[in-house]
């Protein structure tokens, strides 16, 4: 059967429908060999071979995605160990492995997508993203005008400021109040810590949108395919995610080559600004081992082990596994400690090799690791 070619493209998950016909547009595209720009330009998957800049496009595994409404009381894991309903007991003739794309809490329900399409998934649910959330509620005793402001303002909790909620009545009782409400942020807990921290416990949570995603009328415990459309949505929401947030990354890298001064975290090297990097974080090989580095990057994990802290540094071309040790330099360890999940940083550090049994052969950088607070970069 013939379809159009930017739709066997975008139905790999490799990329949206728009993003497909730019590159079509671009010469990007071969079919049996020959570049293809026409975008009414029609194929069969099952008898072609399709190149994007040179390398095949598979659709022998189709990425899947599900759309489950999720019923009270049932794990969002595909498995639990105290033997309590998963989502997974939900999916009913789905032979693919798919995962879930964040949680809901055990008593509460709604919209979850499930599918396998990793990259996407983790663009989804990255913090930095801020993909849109919106959840009906059920609080106790009517909400005054007054605490939908503070909700809308951000509220303060025990793990700091959140940001700025869209919040709309739906409806009110006697005792109690149904809302609307939107978040950027995942943080766990969060709508019920905010409708707490303005004194409206919740009593029922639905979240009825995600993205360009909405439930409808789906029943509980059912769960359906996304349409093209739908999907093609998720995916265009993604590009545009991570395009922004690649241009964020180089209007960074242009302030810090310029010796600006940008959003500093823990480990400001200067008065100045962040130090102008010597590599960016996916480029580190054993080449390196000996010399002193300078990089920036976003924190993407924090794995602390007393004596020894680890940060895995990001930038947009991958991770590099940095090094706190406390007996090599104490201070420095100490510091490690102030550091979260996306903090924006810089690092003068030595590049080492690892030891062998602590390589990584899934990371391009696997080999080394830099440690901050040898003597050397501490002079």
């Amino acid at each position: 059967m013939e379809v159009r070619l930017q739709k066997v493209i975008a139905g790999t998950g490799l990329a949206s429908r728009r993003k497909a016909e730019e590159w079509i547009a671009a010469g990007r595209v071969t079919v049996n060999g020959k570049v293809v720009t026409e975008l009414g330009t029609k194929v069969d998957p099952d008898r072609v071979h399709i190149k994007v800049d040179g390398k095949h496009i598979s659709s022998t595994q189709p990425y899947v995605y599900l759309l489950l409404n999720k019923p009270k009381n049932v794990m969002s894991t595909l498995d639990d160990p105290g033997g309590r309903p998963t989502v997974k007991d939900y999916l009913r003739g789905i032979s693919v492995r798919v995962f879930p794309v964040g949680r809901l809490d055990f008593d509460s329900e709604g919209l979850m997508l499930l599918t396998n399409h990793g990259d996407l998934a983790q663009t989804l649910l990255h913090p930095r993203y801020h993909v849109p959330k919106t959840y009906l509620i059920k609080v106790k005793q009517v909400v005054a005008d007054e605490h939908i402001r503070q909700l809308e303002q951000g509220v303060q909790l025990e793990d700091g400021m959140t940001g700025p909620a869209i919040v709309k009545k739906v409806k009110k009782a006697k005792l109690n109040s149904w809302l609307e409400m939107t978040i950027r942020e995942g943080r766990q807990h969060q709508v019920k810590r905010m409708m707490e921290a303005v004194g409206h416990p919740v009593l029922k949570l639905t979240r009825i949108k995600m993205g360009p995603l909405s439930l409808g009328d789906l029943a509980s415990g059912e769960f359906r395919y996304l349409t093209d459309r739908e999907a093609n949505a998720l995916r265009e929401l993604a590009e545009q995610k991570l395009a922004s947030a690649e241009d964020t990354e180089t209007a960074g890298s242009k302030a810090e080559e310029a010796g600006q001064s940008g959003r500093m975290g823990p480990f400001q090297e200067s008065e100045g600004g962040m130090k102008v990097r010597t590599h960016r974080c996916g480029e580190l090989t054993k080449a390196a081992v000996g010399q002193i580095v300078v990089l920036n990057g976003w924190v993407q994990e924090r794995r602390d082990h007393g004596m020894v802290m680890f940060i895995d540094l990001r930038d947009r071309t991958g991770i590099t596994q940095v090094v706190f040790n406390a007996e090599r330099n104490a201070a420095v360890h100490q510091t490690s400690h102030a550091l979260r999940s996306e903090c924006v940083v810089s690092v003068t550090g030595q590049v080492m090799a690892r030891p062998e049994e602590s390589k990584n052969p899934n990371l391009p950088t696997g080999e080394i690791e830099v440690f901050r607070g040898c003597r050397r970069d501490s002079e």
